[in-house]
């Protein structure tokens, strides 16, 4: 199983590397699948996930990380010299697939559902793009699958958000 470089490592690649497509993975049925079968399924699920991680960030010619918890990094290259948003929209794509299929675990088929948020990382701000990225996760609904790219609108909107539930909270 794969031992990936860690957060520290992402943002450490992210300030010396070029403009860069930044992706934040998460494992949305993590929980509910941990919960239903413990502990030794979810260890399984992470070096699973790893393991694919790993390989489609070679096919692809990026660099795979564990950010914490149930979450995964991915820098690339910046698809084209002028990236897009079509471009950069492709090669998550095309690493959401990679991830695919089910995971054989005590002869049960169980399907992992992932789901990427991304940006462009410019000028070597690995926080701003880990913010973007997470915004853009953040914006698929909970538990689904798939790939969202960050939008400028998205940040104004998780302060809206999180100054709402503030007052819901506090009446």
């Amino acid at each position: 199983s794969s031992l990936l470089p860690s957060l520290v490592s992402f943002r450490e690649d992210a300030r010396r590397g070029p403009n860069a497509l930044a992706c934040i993975i998460a494992i949305r049925n993590f929980s509910e699948l941990s919960s239903l079968f413990g502990y030794a399924l979810a260890e399984d699920i992470l070096k699973l996930t790893a393991d694919r991680l790993e390989r489609a960030a070679r096919a692809l010619g990026g660099k795979a990380y564990r950010l914490h918890g149930r979450d995964f990094g991915f820098l690339a290259p910046c698809p084209r010299a002028k990236p897009d948003a079509k471009a950069r929209q492709a090669l998550c794509d095309d690493l959401l697939a990679r991830l695919g299929g089910p995971m054989s675990w005590q002869g049960k088929d169980i399907e992992l559902t992932y789901a990427i948020g991304y940006t462009e990382l410019s000028g070597g701000d690995a926080e701003k793009a880990l913010s973007e990225a997470d915004s853009a996760l953040k914006r698929l609904l909970p538990g689904s699958a798939g790939t969202s790219g960050f939008e400028p609108d998205d940040q104004a909107r998780s302060v809206a958000e999180a100054a709402i539930a503030s007052l819901i909270t506090l009446s």
